[in-house]
């Protein structure tokens, strides 16, 4: 069983594989938000895009960094409460000890 084959719908010439390459895309016609990577496959011969996706690859990576920055965001604020609390603690007993 041989390599799946299909035409260039520009060229004509049969694709037996695709070229890609890193674009970005934007949700909607009107949105100017946030560009997801993507890739564009394209055709060897004359660079006609052929298909485009999210890069997968690219997803998981940004999807892991931000909760790695999300996680470590909230460690800090865990130890800045920690850190008021037992200042708050210390206080407390402060004004116990002068009250009596």
């Amino acid at each position: 069983m041989g390599i799946p084959t299909a035409k260039c719908p520009s060229c004509g010439k049969l694709v037996s594989q695709v070229h890609f390459e890193e674009v970005n895309a934007q949700q909607g016609l009107f949105d100017q938000g946030t560009a997801l990577r993507s890739l564009a496959y394209v055709c060897p011969e004359c660079r006609t895009v052929l298909s485009v996706q999210i890069d997968p690859i690219a997803v998981r990576s940004d999807v892991c960094n931000h909760v790695d920055q999300t996680v470590a965001s909230l460690a800090q604020q865990v130890a800045d409460l920690r850190n008021q609390c037992a200042s708050l603690e210390h206080q407390i007993c402060q004004a116990l000890k002068s009250r009596g």
